[in-house]
């Protein structure tokens, strides 16, 4: 069976992947089946130097069959072709109100084109037609004209390691200035060579400027220059319009600066006019690091022919070296031996550039000693810092006193840390015979800890002879473990922290006080918490919390009022609620803000299990805006209790909690037992104005191992 135009135009199109070579080659789609996977897109990339530029895409028909097997017909594909340039994407459709077999590509600016060619998906294409199939031969599309561009070339070569490139813009120019052609290259870190073609546009231009030129890539990421200029000239002449005066002819001479050893430093680019130029060259280069070493201008020359000469210029730089400070003091050491050689003394001196004189003591260690080397030394710190002798020796001789023989002697003791360093010195005084001298064992404060044996003996004979003159005992210097807790006072009533303070604490167990309570608090918690810092600076507890309640004035017996003296009613403009309602009555709570539900039969209770304690959030509270207040009228509702457990745990009174003009107020009312129809009013033991809340807290009652609260109020009211 033939089909009609119909048929033909309803068919499912699909699009096949194009793998283009360059501009003007075309290539075989691959095959696209509609219910497969399809191809990816094809990608290609070309220089426009005109604002005319248009690229012509054409396609091949392909053999589509439909789902029923029976019927075929020839068809076209479907494409998306997609265009960057310079970072602006645009999308044209290849589609049946587009065009068929040809489809022409306009592009209006120049610059380097990324052009993507994609297909169409299955789900694009069924939108488009309403009928199913496969390709059994697939459509074939290529690019077969070009105007006013090229297919883009590579980048250029570098001698570094590509650790993140750039891209440079090269223009290629015609004598006049106008850019004849753009391209793009991509540079590597390091010196980077441009390579211009011969000619351009298919011989039309030929180049009159260098043949190559360099770009740098430095390790910052900056490039020495983010355009090259290439010039050409027409190979062609217009014989019928008369040609245009020149432009005048510039060239880029590039300039390259060294250090002494011949590395170059850094590359920048220079344009010149026709004629003879001086370029100079900066005094120094890299944030005055280094310094020019040669001329400081030199000539260069741009021909009538476009010739450079020379073409490239060369400056040299020195780094600039920052003499090393030299010392102007120096620490010489200072030794006393003994005729035997046994060190007996050492100490160190300061000394300045020059020559400084040094001179021993005549005597050491209590006159036991007499010098027997000369008296002075010379020692010379030169201007190059080098020390002239490091040290100095002197040298003595025991004294020896026939008679008397001495009975008691020094001893120095010397207290040292790990270091040998010298941190505390006295002197002992010894008997005739055998003495223990005993170190400390923490020195400043606790500061240092005694590592050493904590004695040491000696002993002076009976000629008077010491077994050592001096001590020595060794401390290392002691770091205390600590912590800190935090500590917070804590307001229970209302929840929330009052103030909060730090204590550090060293390691062990430490009992941590209250201290002051807060202005206008009592102290409700324990007085003190047991904190214990660990080995490893961590507490125990880590936060403590010491609990706090309000002051107020001592509660007032509270006493029945007649029913004759109550004032006006004062009337809540908001109740909160705790409560569950013990009532079989449903509306028992939603009747708030009278608590009053017609039958007297409400009886409200709370629970608190085991374990649990009285929390600071009231059970009921009623809010005013500014009210006098000065009785509370209660009526007690008919009691429904569950069994006699709830009979005995009914609580005998209200605490309230009134802020007002006054302040925080708090007052206690019994709750009245039995059944009364009449409200019982109860005095608050006085007039209080401005009340904008109440909190009303069920008193608490311990019954067994359960704690609840079983409230039988059907009515209460506040009068001024």
């Amino acid at each position: 069976m033939k089909l009609n135009h119909r048929h033909l135009t309803a068919v499912l199109l699909a699009a096949a992947l194009l793998t283009v070579l360059f501009l003007g080659t075309a290539a075989a789609d691959s095959p696209y089946n509609v219910t497969g996977t399809g191809s990816g897109p094809a990608t290609f990339t070309v220089n426009v130097w005109s604002a005319n530029a248009t690229i012509t895409l054409t396609q091949e028909r392909g053999t589509f069959v439909y789902s029923n097997g029976y019927y075929s017909a020839l068809s076209w594909g479907c494409y998306h072709v997609d265009c960057m340039v310079n970072g602006v994407s645009n999308r044209a459709d290849w589609n049946s109100t587009t065009g068929r077999e040809t489809f022409t590509l306009s592009l209006k600016r120049t610059g380097t084109y990324t052009i993507t060619v994609t297909p169409y998906a299955d789900d694009e294409m069924r939108q488009q037609v309403g009928y199913f199939g496969t390709w059994r031969t697939p459509p074939a599309w290529g690019l077969t004209a070009a105007s006013g561009c090229q297919p883009a070339q590579g980048s250029g070569t570098g001698t570094g390691s590509q650790t993140g490139g750039k891209n440079v813009t090269v223009e290629y120019r015609d004598a006049y200035g106008n850019v004849l052609q753009q391209s793009t290259h991509y540079c590597t870190q390091g010196t980077n060579t441009i390579t211009a073609p011969a000619t351009l546009q298919g011989g039309m231009y030929r180049r009159i400027s260098v043949e190559s030129q360099n770009v740098t890539l430095y390790a910052n990421g900056s490039l020495s220059t983010s355009t090259l200029t290439f010039y050409y000239v027409s190979t062609t002449v217009n014989t019928v319009t008369p040609t245009p005066a020149p432009a005048a002819l510039t060239a880029t001479v590039w300039i390259y600066y060294y250090d002494t050893a011949g590395n170059l430093l850094q590359t920048t680019s220079q344009t010149v006019r026709q004629g003879t130029s001086t370029v100079t060259a900066p005094a120094s280069l890299m944030n005055d690091q280094y310094y020019r070493t040669s001329a400081a201008s030199q000539s260069v020359t741009l021909y009538a022919n476009g010739s450079l000469s020379p073409a490239s210029l060369r400056f040299t730089y020195a780094r600039r070296v920052t003499p090393t400070p030299v010392p102007t003091t120096a620490t010489v050491m200072i030794y006393y031996y003994d005729e035997y050689g046994s060190l007996l003394q050492t100490t160190s001196q300061t000394v300045r550039q020059g020559t400084t004189t040094i001179t021993a003591p005549s005597q050491l260690m209590n006159n036991q000693y007499y010098r027997t080397s000369s008296a002075s030394q010379s020692v010379t710190l030169y201007a190059n810092g080098s020390l002239s002798p490091t040290s100095l020796r002197f040298t003595y001789a025991r004294r020896v006193t026939p008679t008397p023989v001495p009975t008691t002697a020094t001893v120095w003791v010397y207290y040292c840390d790990g270091y040998g360093n010298v941190l505390q010195t006295k002197s002992v005084t010894v008997r005739q015979g055998t003495n223990s001298i005993t170190a400390p064992a923490t020195l400043s404060g606790g500061k240092y800890h005694l590592t050493s044996s904590a004695s040491q003996t000696v002993t002076l004979s009976s000629g008077g002879a010491l077994s050592t003159s001096a001590v020595y005992f060794y401390y290392q210097e002691y770091i205390p473990v600590t912590g800190t807790v935090t500590i917070h006072n804590y307001d229970v009533d209302e929840m929330r922290i009052l103030s909060t303070r730090t204590q550090t604490l060293q390691q062990g167990t430490h009992r941590v006080n209250a201290g002051s309570a807060p202005s206008g608090y009592r102290l409700y918690s324990e007085s003190y918490v047991n904190v214990t810092v660990n080995a490893d600076g961590s507490v125990t507890p880590s936060e403590i919390y010491f609990e706090y309640k309000r002051k107020s004035a001592t509660n007032p017996p509270v006493t029945a009022k007649p029913s004759s003296n109550v004032g006006p009613e004062v009337y809540p403009t908001q109740w909160e609620t705790q409560f569950v309602a013990g009532s079989t009555n449903p509306n028992a709570v939603n009747d708030l803000p009278n608590l009053y539900d017609n039958n007297l039969n409400t009886s409200f209770h709370y629970i608190y299990w085991n374990g649990d304690v009285k929390d600071g959030i009231p059970e009921l509270t009623c809010y005013f805006n500014g009210a006098t207040v000065s009785t509370l009228g209660l009526t007690s509702g008919k009691v429904r209790s569950y069994s006699d457990f709830t009979e005995n745990s009914k609580p005998s009174s209200l605490d309230l909690v009134i802020y007002c003009d006054q302040g925080v107020v708090e007052r206690t009312v019994p709750i009245p037992k039995g059944f009364y129809q009449e409200v019982r009013p109860y005095s608050l033991g006085g007039t209080f104005t401005g009340v904008t809340k109440i909190e009303i807290f069920v008193a608490h009652i311990w019954v067994g191992d359960v704690n609840k609260y079983d409230v039988h109020i059907s009515e209460m009211k506040f009068f001024e």
